[in-house]
Parts: C-alpha cells; structure tokens; sequence
C-alpha cells in the first residue's frame, strides 16, 4: 500500500539480507518474539489482505456479506468482516475442512457450491434481496464489490 509494488519490480535487493525501506515507519512493524517467522508472514501477506478485502467491501454495521472462498484469504475476510460489524456472514465453499474452519472462523451459514447453486442459495438467506457486499478471495486476485 505504501509502496510495497516498488521493493519487487522497480528497487534491487528485496529478497537480500538488508534493503532500503521506503517508509519504513508506515510499512514495517516488529515481530514479537512469541511468533514463528511462518505466523509472522501469514500475517503480513494473507490476514492483511483479508482485512482490506472487508474494508473495500464497505459492510454494512449489521449488513450481509458473501465471501466466495474460503482459503485462506477468504477465511481472514470473513474475520474482518465481523470484525467489521457484519451481521450475516456467508460463505461460498466446497471443502469439507474449509467449510468447518469458515463456521469456526465466523460464517453463519457455509453454501456448498457443488451441492447448491450459491446465488440461489444467498437469495433464499437473504429473503431474496441479496446481499449487501460480497468479496471473492479466489487465488491471488480478489474482487470487491458493494
């Protein structure tokens, strides 16, 4: 966001031992000692990305979402969603570990995509009105719509 786009395609050195840090003070945080480097990075890539998904879907406090996807993209939406303030939270998923972490990590309903036509099956949540955001977390590109 500040700046992060430049260290991999427009600066040398973003995998060596020490580069240069553009502003450094709005993009770099320290890592507590209690966190594995593994838990350091999952939250600098997809939590992060997880939560700005839920800002750019602009939920509504009490409103509906969809998130397409449950990986883990999609799980740190889902998060930042009731984080958020989202009331309904729906998530689009087939995998049977995804669709219980999703419950666990705060959907309400889990629409199994392969057993049911998930537009038809939001429509039928939401008292056919739809939802008031949705956020697809598919692979590296993600969609926010309002």
């Amino acid at each position: 966001m500040l700046g992060g786009w430049k260290f991999a395609n427009l600066k040398d050195g973003s995998f060596a031992e020490f580069f240069h840090v553009n502003n450094a003070v709005g993009n770099l945080a320290p890592i507590p000692d209690g966190l594995s480097d593994e838990q350091a990075v999952y939250c600098s890539d997809m939590l992060s990305t997880g939560f700005v998904a839920a800002e750019h879907a602009n939920i509504p406090i009490g409103g509906s979402v969809a998130i397409f996807s449950q990986g883990p993209v999609g799980m740190m939406a889902t998060v930042g969603a009731r984080l958020r303030g989202a009331g309904l939270v729906i998530g689009v998923e087939s995998m049977p570990n995804r669709i219980a972490l999703a419950k666990n990590y705060g959907c309400d309903v889990v629409v199994d995509f392969t057993k049911d036509d998930a537009v038809e099956a939001i429509l039928k949540l939401t008292g056919c009105k739809g939802v008031d955001s949705s956020i697809e977390a598919l692979g590296t590109s993600q969609t926010f719509a309002a």
